[in-house]
């Protein structure tokens, strides 16, 4: 049995490290690959890649690159028609970017297909494969979304609509949290009820590698509005000025939203923490960054199942997190971790602050955290999901 998974990986991240997952461990005879070879593929083609998977490579014009020309003129007399300029253009591509995949799945013979999709709408092209190999017979199709789902604008109504029917009428939807799941019911015109698969990754030896007096805090994450790292900044200078200094912040994750990292180093500059916060960029394997780390903190304003927590899980770290999407399916509060408000530094800086005084809570609360990673977030529930789901052996 043949196997396509189609991926938009207009940004690498954890979407991108499940289903290149998904292709190193299901059973499929074959598999082919389809992705946008301008784009960061670090972790989809990164390694090597199984004896038995293709790669195809398409070119198009993400829609998400297009909407984001505006952003690189300074002139906003000129950002106005080209915001409109680029509506305009977004859903002509959008159905010409069908008929040129459905000739890329014919070519490929696939017996299922899956689109991994990072969000909803937001990977367009997502969707218009998904359409593209319904309209061919013998296939099976499934539609991941990994994110929240977005409101549609009023004005987009009648072709969000349309788009949102087919995928709903002629693919079977996975989601990656039940959070995502609701949420997508909520405000697409999605019917079905989607069939719910936690995300997984493979185990890994423990240790404990912060032998120092230091209190580590990670965060790991692009540096966009969505992420907010400028809440843990600010809860730290918090706790910095109640004469507390023994502690270090360790950001990992490259910029992309334009001046997102500087806004944060302005920041650390303005509180003059610039001994207390480090930033590192983005980097392949950081796995002993979880390791040597107190507590693991994410700050999103809006998140499906975020991997990084899972990555954290499994290191056996408390979390501290806010409570958006699915987060609270990964954080059970006070069990191994806390569920914190996106906007409240205080509550942050009392969090962190608990934690830095009480080593014993730390460690029990990361206890927790593993025993919660080995019971629903090991790579072979997962993938064990992923192939009864899709019938790969039927």
């Amino acid at each position: 049995m043949k196997g396509l998974f189609f991926i938009e990986n207009f940004i690498a991240g954890g979407a991108d490290t499940m289903a290149r997952i998904l292709v190193n461990n299901m059973r499929f005879a074959n598999i082919d690959i389809m992705v946008n070879k301008n784009h960061d593929t670090s972790i989809l083609l990164g390694g090597e890649l199984p004896t038995n998977v293709n790669v195809i490579n398409y070119r198009l014009i993400t829609i998400p690159e297009l909407l984001s020309l505006s952003k690189y003129f300074n002139n906003k007399l000129l950002n106005i028609p080209l915001w409109f300029l680029t509506r305009l253009l977004s859903y002509p591509l959008f159905f010409i970017s069908i008929l040129y995949f459905l000739i890329l799945i014919i070519r490929s013979k696939p017996d299922i297909f899956i689109a991994n999709n990072g969000g909803y709408p937001a990977a367009y092209y997502c969707r218009s494969a998904t359409i593209a190999a319904s309209l061919l017979s013998g296939i099976k199709i499934f539609h991941i979304v990994h994110s929240m789902a977005t409101i549609s604008s009023w004005a987009l109504i009648p072709i969000e609509y349309l788009i949102d029917r087919l995928i709903d009428t002629r693919s079977k939807l996975i989601t990656v949290s039940h959070a995502t799941a609701d949420r997508l019911r909520d405000v697409r015109w999605i019917k079905q009820k989607p069939i719910v698969i936690y995300n997984g990754i493979p185990d890994i030896p423990l240790a404990n590698i912060n032998n120092t007096p230091v209190f580590r805090i990670l965060s790991v994450g692009y540096f966009d509005n969505n992420k907010n790292q400028a809440l843990l900044i600010k809860a730290v200078h918090e706790i910095k000025s109640r004469g507390i200094s023994e502690f270090q912040v360790d950001f990992l994750g490259k910029e992309t939203e334009l001046h997102g990292l500087e806004l944060c180093k302005n920041i650390v500059l303005e509180y003059e923490l610039e001994k207390n916060v480090k930033f590192h960029g983005f980097m392949g394997n950081i796995t002993d960054w979880y390791l040597k780390c107190d507590v693991y903190v994410l700050t999103s304003k809006l998140e499906g199942l975020p991997v990084s927590i899972i990555e954290a899980m499994r290191s056996a770290k408390p979390i501290i997190a806010t409570n958006v999407g699915g987060i609270k399916e990964l954080v059970d509060n006070n069990k191994n971790g806390y569920l914190i408000d996106s906007n409240n530094s205080e509550v942050l800086a009392e969090k962190l602050n608990y934690l830095m005084m009480n080593k014993k809570v730390c460690s029990d609360l990361g206890r927790n955290s593993r025993l919660r990673y080995e019971k629903y977030f090991m790579q072979e529930n997962m993938v064990n999901e992923y192939e009864r789901t899709v019938g790969i052996f039927q």
